[in-house]
Parts: structure tokens; sequence; C-alpha cells
């Protein structure tokens, strides 16, 4: 299902930039919100493709070794070429590696926090903050950003753990 839905949008996308040629000025920003959204939901089923990869029961969450600091460097490349109005910013006093124990999930999780940072910012440029705090036996790490924030509304349903899918609104696969 999910490379059905893949190759449908890639029609839709590859489609919809053809017209962009043929449409009227009256209609360019109808073609304009239905390629962002085409784009959006491309870049949705991937995201729920690899959760569900992961979740399988078949295959198992194996922790393995990674520098977390290589991790989120690539999610960051990841995240600027994909934004490319957006400035990102690590934060980190250290170039070491910094090795914990993680499946495939921290990607997503940091693909994620970067990706919601810029998508519901409503500045001309995004700033992204990203800073790692390593102490002895655990790291911080906080996404900040110069965009509105959650609304103390929202807070619950976006970090709760139950409102974890993609039936909630807003939330993507969620940020619990």
């Amino acid at each position: 299902v999910h490379n059905n839905i893949q190759d449908d949008l890639s029609i839709l996308l590859g489609r919809g930039e053809t017209l962009e040629d043929y449409v009227d000025p009256g209609g360019e920003e109808y073609l304009t919100e239905m390629l962002d959204a085409a784009g959006h939901m491309t870049q949705l089923t991937r995201t729920v493709g690899e959760v569900l990869k992961i979740l399988d029961a078949q295959q198992e969450a194996e922790l393995r070794s990674v520098d977390i600091r290589h991790v989120l460097h690539t999610e960051i490349e990841r995240a600027r070429s994909t934004h490319d109005t957006a400035q990102f910013t690590v934060d980190d006093e250290s170039s070491d590696e910094l090795i914990i124990k993680a499946n495939k999930m921290l990607s997503l999780v940091f693909r994620s926090l970067l990706n919601n940072a810029v998508k519901h910012n409503d500045k001309e440029q995004p700033e992204v903050t990203v800073e790692l705090e390593v102490a002895a036996d655990r790291i911080k790490m906080a996404v900040a950003d110069n965009g509105p924030g959650i609304p103390d509304s929202r807070k619950h349903a976006v970090f709760n753990q139950k409102q974890m899918g993609v039936n909630v609104p807003e939330s993507g696969v969620g940020l619990y």
C-alpha cells in the first residue's frame, strides 16, 4: 500500500509541476497549494512507512551503538536540503563522537522535531537551534525556533502518548 501511495503522489507532483506553465495567474495559488500538500503527503507516507517497518513485529527494534552527533547532523543536512529558507544551528561545544544505544527511531525523532520547527514557523526565515548538553550519564537535547511555539491548549494533544497517530490533526506520527 505504501508504495502505491508513493507512486500516485509522484504522478500528482510530476503532472502538477508540468501544469505550472499552463495555469492562469488566478489558479497559480491553488496549484501551489496542491503541490505543497502532495509534497507533505509524500514526506508523511515515507515517515509512516519507516515507523511501520521499525514497529513491525517481525523486525526487532534492535538497539545498536550510534554516534548521536552524526545522526543529528545527517538529519540537519536533510532538513537544510528540504527547507532552503531555514537556518539551522547546532550549539555543541565538542565534535567528539558521542556513542549511545538507539534504533532507527532516533533519526525519525530528529527529523520530526526539525521539520515541525520549520513547518509551524510563521517567520520568513525560520531559525532552528539545536543544543546538546552532555553530562556524565545523560544527554540533554533542546530544539528551539523563532516561531510562535505550541499553544498551551495543544500541548497535551501533541505530546500525549495516547495521541500518537496519523488520526490526530497536525501531529504527523506524534512527537511523544
